[in-house]
């Protein structure tokens, strides 16, 4: 039965307006349960085939305890999981390895940016030998990426995919399958989902649309905020996440945000794909990438990519090994036309991010602003 005298405010940031998502008590077990009992099922499943089979759950908390995920996975899941929590004041990425390493931990999730510090960085060896299971999410993260950082893990990287309204994860891999596509892993149990178009009509397999989903997760709006929920929920009250998706093959995919998405000519162009293949660069370390003004009026918008060269590459090589126009070819020979980079390459030295990894466009759209007089290609 719903409690809804018992209710927690998730507190987030969401263009400048402060919001609190109404999470429910029902909210918190469903998220706290659900994932719970597939991971239980996998345990039997090994213990069936392998009697002396045992699993230690040890995870190592680093996320901010105010973004769900922290919120979630380090005071909520691990009751039910039954095994400890060991707290970072601050993260510290040598400090990350090196108590992965001493306190042997087993599972977590982290984000993207740091998985790409695992990919790239040689401090990582051998600490992560008792890791046995490792998720992400809060950004979408490409295959290519993935298998990097699995192959400096040694164990499998599963996608999850959800939000604060969704008190967390609405999907996951189990843990004895993998998929190695980049996708964000099977629906959980008891949550719907539908993929529709801008008329809120469902879209034909294989074709891209919004996520909508109803289920025990989903929160029951926004606290204080009714024109938020109204705007927010569909009139049979599915709850409308602003991500875009597809679903092929049998996988769900996340293409992007709706709103982060570039529009030229007509088409549509997903930052996370482009930012995807740059991250597959030898001499790239970190990319974004916005919609930029066309400036002939037309409307159109032009990507633009924000570049951090690979540390490894001296100052003077990365003038003549990474220059914008080497970049532009690199996305020319993989993307189709409508996603080359006519909004030019910067080169900075970090890219803007949330505690929580996701890409801050709305600094980067500020500095494009700023540097509209500028030189495509120059580094800031």
């Amino acid at each position: 039965m719903r409690n809804e005298r018992h209710e927690t405010y998730h507190q987030l940031t969401v263009n400048d307006i402060y919001a609190g998502v109404r999470l429910s008590h029902t909210n918190l077990v469903s998220e706290a349960i659900i994932p719970q009992y597939l991971l239980r099922e996998y345990h039997a499943r090994r213990k069936r085939h392998d009697p002396s089979y045992k699993f230690e759950y040890r995870t190592l908390a680093h996320l901010p305890t105010a973004h769900i995920a922290g919120c979630q996975g380090y005071f909520v899941n691990p009751a039910i999981a039954g095994g400890p929590v060991y707290w970072m004041p601050k993260f510290d990425f040598s400090l990350f390895i090196e108590y992965n390493r001493r306190l042997k931990i087993t599972t977590f999730f982290t984000v993207p940016p740091i998985y790409l510090l695992i990919a790239k960085s040689p401090l990582v060896t051998d600490q992560f030998k008792t890791l046995v299971h490792a998720m992400t999410g809060a950004a979408p993260m490409g295959a290519q990426l993935m298998a990097q950082a699995e192959a400096k893990l040694g164990c499998p990287i599963s996608q999850t995919w959800g939000l604060s309204e969704t008190t967390g994860s609405v999907t996951a891999m189990p843990w004895d399958q993998h998929d190695s596509t980049g996708s964000i892993s099977p629906l959980l149990p008891n949550m719907r989902m539908r993929i529709v178009d801008d008329e809120g009509n469902c879209v034909e397999e294989g074709n891209e649309g919004e996520l909508i989903v109803k289920g025990p997760m989903v929160a029951n709006g926004y606290y204080n905020n009714q024109k938020a929920t109204d705007e927010s929920f569909t009139n049979d009250h599915w709850y409308k996440t602003g991500d875009i998706g597809v679903y092929r093959n049998g996988m769900l995919y996340i293409v992007d945000r709706k709103k982060e998405l570039i529009k030229y000519k007509g088409l549509q162009v997903a930052p996370a794909e482009i930012e995807a293949l740059l991250l597959s660069h030898d001499h790239i370390h970190d990319s974004a990438v916005i919609g930029v003004a066309d400036p002939d009026g037309s409307g159109n918008e032009l990507p633009r990519a924000y570049i951090v060269p690979s540390p490894t590459l001296p100052g003077d090589a990365v003038k003549n090994v990474l220059t914008e126009q080497k970049v532009k070819d690199f996305v020319k020979m993989n993307l189709a036309k409508h996603k080359q980079l006519r909004g030019g390459v910067v080169f900075v030295e970090a890219i803007p991010k949330s505690a929580s990894g996701k890409i801050l466009r709305k600094e980067l759209r500020e500095l494009s602003r700023r540097e509209q007089h500028a030189r495509p290609g120059a580094r800031l």
